[in-house]
C-alpha cells in the first residue's frame, strides 16, 4: 500500500477545449489518479468546508497517511485514528489483491 501511494498522485493538466470559448480556453483532465483504495479511504472522511464545486474535500493528508503507513510497517503503535481504517484496509487487500 505504501509503495502504491508514494508511486501514484493526482496530477492534472490542462488540455485546449474542443469548442472554442475563449481565446487559448483549456479544461482541466487528470493525467494520473491516486490509487483506489486511498480514493476511497478519502472520500469517507470529509471535511466540513464549504467548497464551489461538488467535489468533497477531505481531511486525510497524503504525508501523514504515508507516516502512518511507514509506523505500521515498522511494527510500532501509531495513535492516529486512522491507523485502525488504514490495518483494514491492508487486511482485506491481503485477502482480494484485486
Amino acid at each position: 500500500m505504501l509503495a502504491e501511494l508514494e508511486s501514484s498522485c493526482l496530477e492534472v493538466i490542462l488540455v485546449p477545449t474542443k469548442r472554442y470559448v475563449n481565446v487559448g480556453g483549456c479544461i482541466r483532465v487528470a493525467a494520473n489518479k491516486n490509487t483506489q483504495w486511498y480514493r476511497e479511504f478519502c472520500a469517507r472522511y470529509t471535511s466540513g468546508r464549504g467548497r464551489k464545486r461538488k467535489k468533497h474535500d477531505t481531511r486525510i493528508r497524503r504525508d501523514d497517511t504515508i507516516a502512518v503507513l511507514n509506523r505500521l510497517i515498522a511494527g510500532k503503535k501509531s495513535c492516529s485514528k486512522y491507523a485502525p481504517e488504514l490495518r483494514r484496509i491492508a487486511r482485506d487487500r491481503a485477502r482480494n489483491p484485486f
